[in-house]
C-alpha cells in the first residue's frame, strides 16, 4: 500500500478531517536503515491504536502524568488486547481529545513536568520549535519531519494571533501531539516491496511496548538514531538492559495478566450468597499470586513448565482458607505445596473458569486446551440444545455426559469437559471438597478422547493427572511461543502466522527453555524485525 506524507492532515482535530487518519488510515515518513533479514514470511497487519493500558504507561513515562482512566472500546482477539485491530470511533476520540486537555494543562502548570517537555524558558518561536521536537520525538516515537514540525509552529502563531498568551497557545500545541494519530496509534510505515526490515526507530518502538509497554526511552531512542538496533548483539544488549528496568514488571501484568487470566479476577463475578467468604481482598490477593508466581519464573530463569509443575511458593495469608493451610500466628504469607502449587490448581485460575454459582467444566476444560495447549475447537453448531432436560435426581456427572450425549455438541465438549471434570474437587473459587452441595460424592477419574497429543483412552485421575497431561505434551511449549507471538505481532490466525510460530518454537526448544530465551528468541527472528504486509481497515 502507497503512503505519501500526511502530517499536514495528522495534527490537530480542528486541522484534521475526523473519520481520517485517526480512524485507521496511515501516513508516510522517515523508515530508517536497519539489518537486513533473511527471507521472511511477512505477518499482514493493519494500524492499531494503544491499548488503554499502554496508553497510560506511555503518558506516566513521557510526560509524567498520571493519566484519566478511559472507558475505551478494547477489543481482544485470541486472549489479548495488543492481538486486536483497535480503531478509534467517534466517542473513544472524544475522550483521548479531553485526556489530552487535562495532560497538557497539568504539564505545562507544574514546573517540574513543564521542564520535562519544554526544554527552553524563553518565551520564542524557537523555543515552541524546540519543545515540538523534543516532545515529539517522545510522542512520536520517532523524530518529526521538518514539514510536521512547521504545522505545529504555525499553530501556535495562529494561536497568539488569536491572543492567546504563550501558555495557552503551548498548551493546545501539546494538545495537538497527544490527540494525533502519530501519538494515538502503533503507526510503522510499510514497505514498498515485499518483507522489507524495520526502520531503528520502528525497532525500537516495538521492543518498547513488547517489554515495556509503553514509548522508548532514551536510550533506545539514541540507539536507534545511531542506527544500533539491527544487530543480533545490539538487540541482545539492549532486551538485558530492559529486564533490569523496572518497567518490565508491565510485561508480566501485562502478557500473563491476559494470557494466564489475572486481569479477569478483580472482574469475575461470584455470588454472595454461595460464596460469602469472597471479597476484592481475595480476589486482588489470587491475581497477585498468579503475577508473582509467573514473575518468578521470570526472574529466575526458571524452566517454562515449572508453571504448570507442582512448585511450592508463598502467597497472601488471605487465600490460607481457600487452599486449606492455616497460617503461622502474625505471618503475612503462607506456603502452598503439593498438587495446588501448580497454575491449575490456582484459587485465579480455578475461580475465572467458573461459572457465578458453581464450577464450570467446560469452562475449565475450554481455558486449559486454548491457553495451556492451544488446542483449536470446532465451532459450536448454530441453535443446537439438549433435547431433553436432565431428571430431577440427576447427578452433577449425568447432566453433564447428557450434553455429551449429543452429536452436535460431543465434538467440542468430549474434549473440554473430562478435563473439567477431573478438577471438580475444587470449587467456584477453589476451594477443596469432596461432594457436592446435595451430599452427592465427586469423582475426578476420566477417560480423555483422543486427541493429538494423548493416545486413546488415556486415563487421569484429579489434578494430578492433568498436571502430568499437560507438562509432558509438547503441545504446552509450542503454546507459550503462540501466546508471545500473538502479543507481540498482533497476529496469529493465518497460515503464515503458523509457520512462524513453529519456527519459534523449534527455535526455543533448544534451550533454554525460560520465558527470557523465548522473547529472546522472538526480537531476533526474521518475523519480529520486518515490517508487516499492510492491508486497508
Amino acid at each position: 500500500m502507497a503512503c505519501g506524507n500526511t502530517s499536514q492532515r495528522d495534527t490537530l482535530p480542528m486541522f484534521m478531517a475526523h473519520g481520517g487518519s485517526a480512524n485507521g488510515g496511515s501516513s508516510g515518513g522517515p523508515a530508517g536503515a536497519a539489518g537486513t533479514p533473511a527471507a521472511t514470511e511477512t505477518v499482514e497487519g493493519a494500524m492499531h491504536r494503544l491499548t488503554r493500558f499502554e496508553y497510560e504507561s506511555t503518558v506516566m513515562d513521557v510526560l509524567g502524568t498520571q493519566a484519566p482512566t478511559l472507558a475505551l472500546s478494547e477489543g481482544n482477539w485470541g486472549g489479548f488486547e495488543t492481538a486486536a485491530n483497535l480503531r478509534v470511533s467517534d466517542g473513544d476520540y472524544a475522550k483521548f481529545y479531553e485526556a489530552a486537555r487535562t495532560e497538557a494543562h497539568a504539564v505545562l502548570t507544574d514546573a517540574t513536568l513543564r521542564a520535562r517537555v519544554v526544554p527552553c524558558r524563553e518565551q520564542t518561536s524557537a523555543c515552541v520549535d524546540s519543545m515540538v521536537q523534543s516532545a515529539g520525538l517522545r510522542l512520536f516515537r520517532r523524530p518529526l519531519e521538518q514539514d510536521e514540525r512547521a504545522v505545529y509552529t504555525k499553530l501556535f502563531s495562529q494561536l497568539v494571533g488569536q491572543q492567546l498568551t504563550y501558555d495557552a497557545a503551548l498548551e493546545q500545541v501539546l494538545v495537538a501531539l497527544l490527540a494525533s494519530t502519530q501519538f494515538l496509534y502503533h503507526v510503522e510505515f510499510p514497505g514498498e516491496q515485499g518483507p522489507e526490515p524495520l526502520g531503528p526507530y520502528e525497532q525500537a518502538s516495538r521492543l518498547s511496548y513488547l517489554l515495556w509497554s509503553s514509548a522508548p526511552d532514551d536510550n533506545l531512542l539514541e540507539a536507534a538514531r545511531l542506527s544500533e538496533l539491527s544487530e543480533d548483539q545490539q538487540l541482545e544488549a539492549q532486551l538485558t538492559r530492559m529486564w533490569d528496568d523496572a518497567r518490565s514488571a508491565r510485561f508480566v501484568q501485562s502478557f500473563a495478566g491476559q494470557w494466564l487470566g489475572a486481569q479477569r479476577v478483580l472482574e469475575h463475578s461470584v455470588s454472595p450468597q454461595v460464596y460469602p467468604t469472597w471479597n476484592l481482598q481475595l480476589a486482588s490477593a489470587a491475581a497477585n499470586e498468579l503475577y508473582e508466581r509467573f514473575d518468578a519464573l521470570l526472574r529466575n530463569d526458571a524452566d517454562f513448565l515449572d508453571l504448570y509443575r507442582p512448585t511450592a511458593h508463598d502467597v497472601d495469608a488471605a487465600l490460607a482458607p481457600l487452599y486449606g493451610v492455616t497460617p503461622e500466628p502474625g505471618a503475612s504469607t503462607v506456603r502452598v505445596e503439593g498438587e495446588r502449587a501448580s497454575f491449575l490448581g490456582s484459587i485465579a485460575y480455578l475461580t475465572i473458569s467458573s461459572f457465578d454459582l458453581r464450577t464450570s467444566p467446560t469452562q475449565r476444560g475450554k481455558f486449559i486446551l486454548q491457553n495451556v495447549l492451544c488446542q483449536p475447537l470446532p465451532p459450536p453448531p448454530p441453535g443446537v440444545a439438549v433435547e431433553d432436560p436432565a431428571p430431577p435426581n440427576a447427578t452433577f456427572r449425568e447432566c453433564v455426559d447428557r450434553i455429551r450425549a449429543n452429536q452436535h455438541c460431543a465434538p467440542c465438549h468430549d474434549l473440554m469437559d473430562p478435563i473439567g471434570l477431573s478438577l471438580e474437587h475444587f470449587d467456584g473459587i477453589g476451594q477443596y471438597r469432596v461432594a457436592y452441595s446435595n451430599g452427592e460424592p465427586i469423582d475426578s477419574h476420566l477417560t480423555l478422547v483422543p486427541s493429538p497429543g494423548y493416545p486413546a483412552g488415556l486415563q487421569v485421575e484429579g489434578i494430578g493427572g492433568i498436571v502430568e497431561r499437560v507438562t509432558t505434551d509438547p503441545a504446552s511449549t509450542r503454546c507459550a511461543a503462540e501466546k508471545l507471538y500473538a502479543f507481540a505481532t498482533g497476529s496469529a490466525s493465518t497460515e503464515v502466522d503458523r509457520q512462524n510460530i513453529d519456527t519459534l518454537s523449534g527455535d526455543w526448544q533448544r534451550g533454554p527453555l525460560t520465558i527470557k530465551e523465548l522473547v529472546r528468541t522472538l526480537v531476533l527472528s526474521n518475523t519480529f524485525r520486518s515490517k508487516r504486509a499492510w492491508k486497508v481497515p
